[in-house]
């Protein structure tokens, strides 16, 4: 089994750059990268094991306005979804504060912001004709010097009377009141500026404080605990954020958050190369880590961390027009790139099926040391595949196994009919289904062995392929599939 799961991890549809789709618990703004997910070919260095206890991994609590919903298939067994709030009557998502503390804002913000007064205070918010209105508008404006960001929230109300062509007005980026012509929008009520009390604020907590590996709870002022990203992590040892993934030696680990880098000339004459990494001026410290993506087998990409050297900012060089220019900028600092950090440096992350009690499904989870978080993903014990919970054909909520991913070849020596067939390989396993687009949902399709000659275009030559084909077939009823039902805590 554990072989099979190696290779079926390596065939997820949609994820050439990773192994399986990593949920994110909420909307977690960790103010890097986005969370990502593990790569390709890392369960075969961490191994799929059984045996983890379920109580360990990090459970939401709802608070007085804060809940969440959840696919919950047994006591304690959940996958979490997004984040409710009662009081707004929508979803929301935590972003990070200047001074560390988050705040849960509405999702559903949308429009553009204008005016029906000179001194700009009425606001109304515009849509493209015809399209429902958001609940929420949200402007962002940032501080003079570019540093601060300032979020604004306004409810949305009534339809306005204004029409396109008609005298309305907007704030510029320097704040000032400007007039101009209505575009033709659909344009609704805005109200005021929504104080910071119309949002759930919280407080970072760790889930795991003995361990290296910490993942994090947001605790709410409203009494809830949302738990955080299940692939980032605070690691106490290098003291900083890390992102469980693929590393440079193709072990899972939590890699550090790093910045991406970039090349240019270090010196008035354009004749010293330089890889560096360019961070803002807002930036009180200079990063810790650069990154270097490497593509690796089956698609996957493995992340080389370097280091950085924080104490030698640098001018940068570029040749305009065969003449050296200093493109350097007050906004912008620049860093130069050191050696590779060694992998063995980063925490080693495994992945293991949650204990059962004989129930269908089970989680898959990282561990590393007392550190343990759900990684998104199912492991269908009847089926013996992973799966991850979707729209069936039939509409329902179900978990769906994955599928083979099919391509183009031909069936006949002139290659002149085409025919989509999966072949098997040292990336693709012969796991049994196809997935094809539903009125409701997604279809799942058999995959049957393909016997006859198939043939492809090679240098322009059409020429027969060995190997093990696969092609849809009939397609399976939905009720073949375990189903999770979407509840609200």
């Amino acid at each position: 089994m554990i072989t099979l799961l190696m290779r079926v991890a390596k065939t997820i549809p949609n994820h050439a750059c990773e192994l399986v789709t990593l949920l994110l618990l909420g909307s977690f703004a960790c103010g890097g990268e986005s969370a990502p997910g593990v790569d390709a070919g890392s369960e075969a260095d961490a191994g799929v094991d059984a045996g983890v206890a379920q109580a360990t991994v990090c459970q939401s609590v709802a608070g007085t306005r804060l809940t969440r919903d959840v696919i919950e298939l047994r006591p304690g067994v959940r996958q979490e979804l997004s984040i409710f709030d009662t009081q707004n009557e929508g979803l929301c998502n935590f972003l990070g504060e200047e001074d560390g503390s988050f705040t849960c804002y509405p999702a559903d913000a949308g429009g553009a912001l204008f005016f029906q007064d000179p001194t700009c205070t009425a606001a109304i918010v515009g849509f493209a004709t015809g399209q429902p209105p958001s609940a929420f508008q949200r402007t962002d404006r940032s501080s003079p010097d570019g540093c601060t960001t300032t979020r604004e929230f306004r409810k949305i109300g009534a339809a306005s009377a204004v029409a396109g062509g008609q005298a309305i007005f907007a704030l510029d980026a320097n704040g000032a009141c400007s007039a101009l012509l209505a575009p033709a929008l659909d344009y609704y009520l805005g109200g005021p500026i929504l104080a910071p009390t119309a949002f759930v604020t919280a407080q970072a907590e760790l889930v795991s404080p003995t361990s290296r590996l910490s993942g994090q709870v947001l605790v709410g002022n409203d009494g809830s605990s949302m738990c955080a990203s299940p692939t980032v992590a605070l690691d106490s040892t290098l003291d900083t954020a890390c992102q469980i993934r693929l590393a440079g030696d193709q072990e899972t680990r939590c890699v550090p958050a790093s910045s991406a880098k970039t090349g240019f000339f270090s010196d008035a004459a354009c004749t010293i190369s330089t890889e560096a990494v360019v961070v803002s001026s807002c930036q009180l410290e200079a990063p810790s880590y650069a990154r270097q993506n490497e593509s690796v087998a089956c698609g996957a990409v493995a992340r080389h961390i370097l280091s950085v050297d924080s104490t030698a900012s640098i001018q940068r060089f570029e040749l305009v027009a065969a003449t050296c220019v200093n493109t350097s900028t007050p906004a912008e600092n620049y860093f130069p790139v050191g050696p590779e950090v060694d992998a063995s440096e980063f925490a080693l992350v495994g992945s293991e099926l949650e204990e059962s009690g004989g129930a269908r499904l089970q989680r898959q989870l990282f561990t590393s040391d007392g550190f343990v978080s759900f990684a998104g993903s199912w492991f269908d014990s009847s089926l013996q595949l992973p799966c991850s919970f979707g729209a069936a054909a039939d509409g329902s909520t179900r978990c769906l196994p994955v599928t083979m991913t099919p391509r183009g070849f031909f069936s006949d020596g002139l290659c002149s009919a085409p025919i989509s067939l999966a072949l098997v390989d040292e990336c693709q396993a012969p796991i049994g289904y196809f997935a094809a687009p539903g009125v409701l949902g997604t279809r799942m399709l058999a995959a049957t062995e393909h016997l006859d000659p198939v043939f492809d275009l090679v240098a322009g030559v059409c020429t027969v392929q060995t190997g093990s084909f696969y092609a849809p077939s009939f397609e399976v009823a939905p009720s073949s599939f375990e189903p999770g039902e979407t509840t609200r805590l």
